[in-house]
């Protein structure tokens, strides 16, 4: 499915056509996680390469991309997660004790990244990206980690209806992220 908005497209890849992507979607993830503050490394981009390719077997995986003629300049995507599964433990691995997380028996929708090309941010193409992949979601709630030094993203995602339920991590053994939520129903 394509939309246009301004010159650039916004495409939703099934999994058919994310091989014929990957080298794009590797090379915005580097570019956009070497700036501050995350500061990625090559070693980084490598385990983004690997989480990818496991990502992509997750239950109902989805991503949306903005294209500016045949060159790519944002995406989102995210995935169905369930309580007890491994990435749910590492996700909700301390949230605030009013949110009982242990209790939703129902799956949600994590977002595992959501980029802009820095020459293409504050025209609200984060927010469209946001906006078309939360639309086909079918759980009721939706969760991300946002990195807590990151304040144009957390002062997006405020603005669209996220709020924070606590602390997690996107994977073991990485720094402790702001674990927001989404109610979607």
């Amino acid at each position: 499915m394509e939309a246009q908005s301004r010159e650039l497209r916004f495409v939703r890849h099934d999994l058919t056509q994310l091989a014929g992507i990957f080298s794009e979607l590797r090379s915005l993830y580097a570019n956009v996680y070497a700036e501050p503050p995350y500061y990625e490394t090559e070693a980084d981009v490598v385990d983004f390469d690997s989480r990818l390719a496991s990502q992509l077997q997750e239950p109902a995986f989805d991503l949306v991309a903005a294209w500016d003629n045949e060159s790519l300049v944002a995406y989102i995507y995210g995935f169905a997660i369930r309580s007890g599964s491994p990435l749910w433990d590492t996700v909700f691995s301390s949230p605030a004790p009013q949110y009982p997380v242990a209790h939703w028996t129902y799956p949600v929708t994590f977002v595992s990244e959501l980029l802009v090309s820095a020459r293409y941010r504050r025209r609200g193409i984060g927010h469209t990206l946001h906006n078309q992949f939360i639309a086909e979601r079918t759980e009721p709630k939706a969760v991300l980690l946002a990195h807590p030094e990151a304040t144009a993203a957390q002062t997006a995602y405020k603005a669209w209806g996220w709020y924070r339920i606590g602390s997690g991590r996107p994977w073991p053994n990485t720094p402790w992220y702001d674990l927001l939520v989404k109610n979607l129903a």
